[in-house]
């Protein structure tokens, strides 16, 4: 599919993603039917502006990308002002991530991680990743309830707390899900003390605008950001 990628300054239209005074994302009295109510309120197929960042470097872009549910992909083309065009393709059901900024990704940790672990890495991000997005596609398709528990649920303080577990591996891999005041979180745990963070926020008219795709290390003193992509919507599908 061709991606068409529109050039829009950064600071352009920041007031569509105010977080409103009053919080949209609330918990009902069937708080499983809630979590394809709100997860499915994403933006993956959009177009918009974003940025990326990596340790203390921070690069901007525009975007365009499409989230197929039937063949169970999702596609980004991103327009860097001083790189160009770079893709990145995620063909979660069998859990294959393609394209240059995907290499570009992988130049990243080769340069400022340890050697011996960039392999391990690498292939725990396309695998949480891989299954977070496999999660998303399920909830849409209501192909999610018998593999998703509550763990904790507050309905006067509109909070939900939950675990479903993958449908490919069971109970090894496991997605903890969250709702707090307009934020959707999925957190994809993996080994030494790493997880994969989807996360959904910012309502406008109906939607969760922002899409948060981040890696981050937890320590026993803080949780450390190792990359984020943050994409904002100005168009969503």
């Amino acid at each position: 599919m061709r991606l068409i990628f529109f050039i829009m300054p950064f600071l352009i239209g920041c007031s569509l993603f105010r977080v409103p005074k009053s919080h949209h994302v609330t918990v009902g009295k069937t708080p499983k039917e809630d979590i394809k109510k709100y997860v499915d309120k994403n933006c993956l197929s959009s177009e918009g502006i974003g940025k990326l960042e990596y340790g203390d470097k921070s690069y901007q872009f525009d975007y365009e990308s499409v989230h197929n549910k039937k063949e169970n992909n999702w596609s980004i083309g991103f327009y860097f002002p001083m790189l160009g065009e770079e893709i990145l393709r995620v063909k979660y059901d069998h859990q294959k991530i393609s394209g240059s900024l995907y290499r570009r990704i992988e130049s990243l940790l080769v340069k400022n991680e340890k050697p011996e672990k960039v392999g391990a890495l690498v292939d725990h991000i396309k695998a949480s990743l891989s299954i977070g997005l496999r999660l998303i596609s399920d909830i849409a398709k209501s192909e999610y309830a018998s593999r998703c528990v509550i763990d904790k649920f507050n309905q006067k303080r509109g909070y939900l707390k939950f675990t479903c577990y993958d449908r490919f591996t069971g109970f090894e891999k496991k997605v903890i899900g969250e709702f707090r005041q307009d934020v959707v979180s999925l957190v994809i745990p993996f080994e030494n003390s790493y997880e994969m963070v989807i996360e959904f926020s910012d309502w406008h008219e109906g939607k969760l605008r922002r899409s948060d795709i981040l890696l981050r290390k937890n320590t026993w003193w803080s949780k450390f950001e190792l990359m984020n992509i943050v994409m904002r919507s100005k168009v969503c599908s």
